[in-house]
């Protein structure tokens, strides 16, 4: 008989990103003229953060960084595209953040 133990030069299996997001898109409804297009607050965003590593999300005003993150949450409902946080895939308000998951705004 003979045991299988794990080889100690092996590489380790690669750890699964934090968050991943493939041809994330979000369109939002125009305020104040409902008979207007929506407006395209995110288009084909893609990007994976690591585990255990910082991620900033850096860009100009407008630029779609915290409808990106409410997306991220579930809070803000994607047009296309597939967004995972910690191998959860996340959509509507209907599927809650995994735990450990918040978000600290930087105003109320």
């Amino acid at each position: 008989m003979t045991s299988s133990s794990p080889d100690p030069e092996a590489p380790a299996a690669p750890e699964a990103p934090a968050v991943r997001v493939r041809g994330l898109s979000v369109d939002l409804p125009s305020l104040g003229r409902p008979y207007a297009a929506p407006l395209h607050a995110v288009r084909d965003l893609s990007f994976t953060a690591p585990t255990g590593q910082v991620t900033a999300l850096v860009g100009a005003n407008g630029a779609g960084k915290t409808t990106t993150l409410r997306t991220l949450l579930g809070a803000v409902p994607h047009t296309t595209g597939q967004v995972e946080v910690l191998g959860t895939a996340m959509g509507p308000a209907d599927v809650p953040a995994p735990a450990g998951v918040a978000l600290v705004p930087d105003a109320p």
